[in-house]
């Protein structure tokens, strides 16, 4: 399985798409800024590469992140224009990938009866299967596995729940406490408390809720994991 930040991917394929119409660094009509709406420079060397994300972006636009980086207000790729304005959005049809995006689509999840369980004191929402916890010591990610019910006797289910893990951990924004606290500010929802961040996706059985805390000598990464169904056939 793989894993995909959106709308990372979606900007990056489409700058891919829009390169093609420079031809030996000039373009008649250039392409419109991803991240503003404005055309870029008809000399492509005259644009900014973004910051954020492999691709080029106007001059105004890269002096403005430039600002947002000194002032650490970073400017979240869900607010591109190309985003906002469905030039690029999410695809339709079903894939084994797995997306991760900044918005949650199963919010009746955490409404559900919870299960009391000595490793909480509130218990877990009842289609909780389970959940890993990982912290950064500076050199790797150290993780631990934590049932929330009886594993399923479907050893499928267990392999999608290893999959996305195996998925998650092999995306470049995942190599160290650095860069996933770099992609917080880039791509995922922010909390009231400005060091934790939240992103959420799904697999063929199961919704995700992924909780980042980018405090050092703290535990890093919660990953959850809760059956579409509240009652699966274990």
């Amino acid at each position: 399985m793989k894993a995909l930040i959106y709308p990372k991917h979606l900007l990056e394929a489409k700058w891919n798409e829009d390169i093609t119409l420079y031809h030996d660094g000039e373009a008649d009509t250039p392409p419109l800024c991803l991240r503003c709406g404005q055309p870029l420079s008809r000399c492509l060397a005259e644009n900014a590469l973004s910051r954020y994300i492999d691709v080029n972006i106007c001059g105004r636009c890269g002096n403005d992140e430039g600002m947002r980086d000194y002032t650490g207000d970073r400017l979240p790729l869900s607010e591109w224009y190309a985003v906002k304005h469905g030039i690029v959005k999410m695809p339709d049809t079903d894939t084994d990938d797995a997306v991760l995006v900044d918005t949650c689509s199963f919010t009746s999840v955490f409404e559900q009866p919870r299960r009391p369980t000595p490793l909480s004191s509130r218990g877990y929402p009842e289609s909780q299967l389970c959940f890993f916890r990982s912290d950064h010591n500076g050199w790797q990610w150290h993780t631990q596995w934590f049932d929330c019910r009886e594993k399923p006797r479907d050893k499928t289910l267990l392999d999608e729940v290893d999959a996305f893990k195996l998925g998650l951990m092999a995306l470049p924004e995942f190599k160290d406490l650095y860069t996933m606290a770099d992609m917080c500010y880039k791509c995922a929802e922010r909390t009231s408390e400005r060091t934790e961040f939240n992103l959420f996706s799904e697999t063929e059985h199961f919704y995700v809720w992924i909780r980042m805390i980018t405090r050092e000598k703290d535990y890093n990464l919660y990953t959850n994991f809760y059956y579409k169904s509240s009652d699966p056939a274990n």
